[in-house]
């Protein structure tokens, strides 16, 4: 059995190692140069330039830091050994084509006086914070650096505003500025989760900075107990990376889309009323701004306030939430911020209608080929074997729709089948229009039924001269009474 000493020879020599002057010459010409120290080495010191992943988690790593493996990669430790090992598994194992390991490490590049970068190192408790960012490629210690030298403003305390400071400062962001001139009122505390009943009367900054300094010591919170306007709004937002818009009235967002605009600053915006919610985010030269989407402010009557109109409690929590997941995108730029039309939420639906089909009963219906533009349009193909007469319209008998004034039983059904109605007249699936012209087959479990004619073999005798056609095209039902002998083949077959 071979020692540790002469694994690490034998594996020397089947890599190619680098003297650290070639490395320093290397470093302008393309190459890219991993530490696979440990963190707590990389903080004491690392080469300029340098990627850090440490050798724990190089397998599942590099591929993000390096995804050619045709680059030219150099890999350096303290003292050489580490990266001969790392060097080895990136060429046997992971396919990289031309990797080499630094002779000597850091220890070496240091002594012989090259330059050596100081990190901004994070503390002992700070690890211990914010570990589970560090652990993701896409955070890591740069990453939650960033979080850290963020200053975002939050328009509002309250309902939007609550839930989006009390996880971008669980996040790490270094400053929070919040503007609100309202005091805490009970009928806040039924969505506005950082304020608490001890605090009724309490200014809404004051509040909010006390939660957020029991959450998270590293925030600094910038408290502006007055109201936004046109003599102060520039002042105000200037110096804030990001804008949380949490405001409740038109004039005041259409302020802040002209100074956001002025001065270059990405703005989150979101609303709420009633069950419904919408989120989009507004950057500058990137995208359209608040004017863009909505020129003009819409009447009175038709934008409520929630005081006025009400809210569901939870909704604000949902929509700050989505908030807050912009800001930390904008602030790591990673991923693909929802600039452009606002998305929706609804809470009251299921957010996969207007994706499919239009009809929420229908997905196995409409999802055929070549339907695509009657499904734009609403259209119902004409179906073989449905009974055709006067519009119906699709409904369940266990309440999962509202029950239509003309409904009636469809008739016979088979023994422990589930209850069936058909409707007339019009549909609300289809925007209050008429619903197709052909009938088309009642929907049972959420799933398209046979053809009435199938569903009822109890009828007796020839079939009426309506049926003519289809019988003909088609032929009969395999269980109905009248089907050419083909039911007592069936029986015969099944008792062989």
């Amino acid at each position: 059995m071979p020692s540790g000493a002469e694994v690490l020879r034998q594996i020397k020599s089947r890599i190619d190692e680098v003297d650290p002057a070639a490395v320093r010459e290397q470093l302008s010409n393309g190459a890219v140069v991993v530490d696979v120290r440990e963190p707590e080495e990389w903080s004491a010191g690392h080469i300029p330039g340098a990627v850090h992943v440490p050798k724990s988690y190089l397998e599942s790593r590099i591929e993000g830091a390096v995804p050619d493996h045709g680059q030219h990669v150099v890999l350096y430790c303290a003292s050489g050994n580490r990266s001969a090992w790392a060097a080895r598994t990136l060429i046997e194992d992971l396919g990289y084509q031309h990797v080499e390991s630094m002779t000597g490490g850091f220890t070496l590049w240091k002594d012989r006086g090259y330059e050596v970068d100081m990190p901004r190192t994070l503390t002992a408790e700070q690890r211990e914070r914010y570990s589970r960012h560090l652990l993701l490629p896409e955070v890591g210690m740069d990453g939650q650096q960033k979080l850290l030298d963020a200053k975002v403003l939050l328009l509002g305390a309250g309902g939007l505003g609550s839930p989006a400071a009390l996880y971008l400062a669980a996040a790490g962001v270094g400053t929070l500025g919040i503007v609100d001139n309202d005091e805490v009122d009970l009928s806040n505390l039924q969505r506005q989760v950082i304020h608490s009943s001890e605090r009724i009367g309490v200014p809404k900054v004051d509040s909010a900075e006390q939660t957020i300094n029991a959450l998270n010591p590293d925030v600094k919170v910038q408290k502006y107990p007055v109201r936004l306007g046109a003599d102060n709004i520039v002042e105000i937002i200037s110096g804030y990376d990001i804008v949380v818009d949490g405001l409740d009235n038109f004039p005041t967002r259409y302020l802040l889309n002209d100074a956001s605009v002025r001065l270059g600053i990405p703005v989150v915006s979101a609303a709420i009323l009633g069950f419904e919610g919408q989120l989009s985010v507004f950057k500058p030269h990137e995208g359209p701004c608040y004017r863009c989407l909505f020129p003009v402010p819409p009447p009175a009557e038709l934008a409520p306030s929630c005081g006025a109109n009400g809210v569901l409690g939870v909704l604000p929590g949902t929509m700050g939430l989505l908030q807050a997941t912009e800001v930390v995108k904008l602030i790591l730029g990673e991923g693909e911020p929802l600039i452009g039309p606002p998305h929706v939420r609804r809470a009251r639906g299921n957010d996969r209608r207007g994706q499919g089909s239009p009809r929420p009963g229908l997905p196995d219906l409409l999802a055929r080929p070549g339907l695509d533009r009657r499904r734009r349009t609403g259209r119902v193909p004409r179906l073989r074997g449905v009974l055709r007469r006067r519009p119906l319209g699709f409904v369940r008998d266990d309440g999962d729709r509202p029950n239509p004034t003309r409904a009636a039983p469809l008739g016979r059904r088979r023994e422990g089948a589930q209850r069936l109605r058909r409707v007339g007249g019009r549909d609300p699936a289809f925007g209050g229009r008429g619903s197709p012209r052909h009938r088309v087959a009642a929907v049972r479990g959420g799933r398209w039924a046979q053809p009435i004619r199938q569903r009822l073999p109890q009828r007796r005798g020839r079939p009426r001269a309506r049926w003519a056609r289809y019988e003909r095209r088609r032929g009969r039902h395999a269980g109905d009474p009248a089907g050419h002998g083909r039911r007592r083949a069936l029986v015969a077959a099944q008792a062989e």
